[in-house]
């Protein structure tokens, strides 16, 4: 297996060589925030996007992380050393080592910052299955709203959903409404309206969640950003959103068909948009 080269704290080295302290809280604890990017060469999509997300979730955790431009200055010199045409890219930040066992945070404590990349293939568009999920998404929760290092409910109900025969899982919120998939957002259509959860209800504010909302009107689409309960009867699309995969179609929950059971037009028409973007 190939090692492409990461970046720990600045320094630039091959993978396998690289190391994270066993003290660090981002492996103790989670304590940290991460980012999934895609580029082409050097060219990260919707980069300052990313950053202004990370920057937020690294400041709502009280993690002081280095100013923008070194952070993309990080990131550009590991796409550079790898000169991969596609890549996808995970920017991981923890609250950093620490000698101190527990939870309290020391004002001495600094950042673990980790760039890699892996080569990325250009997603093709094939609908999928899903179940109901039994794990529910804290809404009332601060960390509902960061990409937190500790995906673990995503894990269990993705586990759950392939341990049924599904492949991915839908997950409510605390009130029983719709929330996300175990990591993307999720998108209804029902006639020429495009309705997906409001942030309200536990949802990140996914980067290709907001392409969709961008590009829906200019598709004839009336766009509502609600609270969503999971009844399917009346749905003619569904699919879920994320920035590696794209537009990926859900095609039946629980084994009962959305709409015809098949990729819909909407869904297929957003994919073809979200290709030309980023090819």
């Amino acid at each position: 297996m190939k090692s492409y080269i990461a970046s720990v704290n600045g320094t630039l080295l091959y993978e396998h060589e690289s190391t994270v302290s066993i003290l660090d809280r981002g492996f103790t604890l989670a304590d940290g925030v991460f980012e999934t990017m895609v580029a082409k060469n050097t060219n990260v999509f919707r980069l300052d996007q990313h950053l202004q997300r990370l920057k937020k979730g690294s400041e709502l955790l009280g993690i002081v992380i280095p100013k923008i431009e070194e952070l993309k200055n990080q990131l550009i010199s590991v796409l550079d050393a790898n000169k991969l045409p596609y890549s996808v890219i995970r920017f991981t930040v923890s609250r950093g080592y620490d000698y101190q066992r527990g939870l309290n945070v020391h004002a001495d404590t600094l950042p673990t910052i980790v760039i890699r990349v892996s080569p990325r293939n250009k997603p093709n568009i094939a609908g999928i299955s899903v179940s109901l999920s039994s794990i529910r998404r804290n809404e009332g929760s601060p960390v509902s709203k960061i990409k937190s290092l500790s995906y673990v409910d995503g894990v269990i109900a993705k586990q759950l959903a392939h341990d049924m025969g599904f492949d991915d899982a839908i997950l409510l919120n605390n009130a029983g409404y719709i929330a996300c998939a175990t990591s993307s957002n999720v998108f209804l259509v029902k006639n020429k309206c495009l309705i997906t959860p409001s942030l309200s209800n536990g949802v990140l504010e996914g980067v290709t969640r907001s392409i969709v909302l961008e590009s829906a009107k200019s598709i004839g689409l009336n766009v509502y950003e609600e609270s969503v309960l999971p009844d399917f009867n009346t749905v003619n699309e569904m699919f879920m959103t994320n920035i590696v995969s794209g537009i990926v179609p859900i095609v039946s929950v629980d084994g009962v068909f959305i709409g015809s059971g098949s990729i819909g037009p909407i869904s297929n028409q957003l994919f073809n948009i979200y290709i030309e973007m980023n090819y």
